[in-house]
């Protein structure tokens, strides 16, 4: 999920803009100072500052991406230092139903997200050209329950400043606990080289959701194939703008120690 509204567990939540563990390997001397909730570029080495706020953000890596406490389903205090090419989920209090909606999606942003956007090249772009575009990052996995996902938006306009009214598509790279994703499960694909088991869910939009069988915490991936697989199944539309490529964690419980590591956006070739 993601923002005052992001997606994926069942549940139709509202998308949100989506403790600690000190001495997680990403907080580093080497992390940014980054101001809570601003959009200019990164400013000078130090310190990060922890992103508590419910919504707050921060550019990262000269503001190509931004990072994103995004903590929309819970009350307890949650806290993301932003870092070089990722964030440390460092606090992240109380739990929620499993069979509910998580806590929050404290993520990393390719694009726009309701209004607040980085320079990352090549979005929006149409689902229809998104031709070579690839995604890469690893994960810090911690105890808990929780998953990896990167959540993926369309929309009919190509800049929305709120919830966007296409589809959603989620791709679960691990998860532990016992969750699972929003609606029911469709059966099982081939999409870059690996096995993923597909989940369909009306969220007040599309939910689509391509969960790995093989759990990891590394990925390097196409774009395409899983637009294309989504177009497919009539969850999203050839002529929608794809308006953020986004990777975060979702925890219901716990959570603290998570981190996502060296994500990159690449948009590649266009379609030809």
């Amino acid at each position: 999920m993601t923002t005052p509204r992001t997606e994926t567990a069942r549940s139709t939540r509202p998308r949100a803009r989506r403790a600690a563990t000190a001495g997680a390997t990403l907080v580093a001397a080497s992390l940014l100072a980054l101001a809570a909730g601003a959009t200019g570029p990164a400013s000078a080495a130090g310190p990060a500052t922890p992103l508590c706020g419910q919504f707050d953000a921060a550019p990262i890596d000269g503001g190509r991406y931004l990072v994103q406490n995004n903590r929309w389903g819970t009350g307890a205090t949650q806290c993301v230092v932003p870092g070089d090419g990722g964030f440390l989920l460092e606090r992240a209090d109380g739990g929620v139903a499993l069979d509910g909606p998580p806590k929050s999606y404290p993520s990393i942003v390719a694009g726009c997200h309701w209004g607040r956007c980085s320079t990352a090249p090549g979005l929006p772009v149409r689902a229809r050209d998104v031709g070579g575009a690839r995604t890469a990052a690893s994960v810090q996995r911690s105890p808990g329950t929780w998953n990896v996902a990167y959540d993926l938006w369309f929309d009919s306009s190509p800049r929305p400043t709120g919830q966007n009214d296409d589809a959603e598509l989620m791709i679960w790279l691990d998860h532990r606990g016992g969750v699972q994703p929003l609606g029911t499960p469709r059966g099982t694909v081939d999409v870059a080289g690996e096995r993923w088991t597909v989940w369909q869910g009306d969220a007040g939009w599309d939910v689509v959701t391509f969960v790995r069988q093989a759990r990891g915490s590394h990925a390097d991936l196409p774009l395409a194939p899983f637009v294309d697989e989504a177009v497919r199944r009539g969850a999203v539309s050839h002529g929608s703008w794809l308006t953020s490529v986004q990777l975060g964690v979702e925890p219901w419980v716990g959570g603290a120690g998570l981190a996502v590591e060296d994500f990159s956006y690449d948009a590649g070739a266009p379609a030809p």
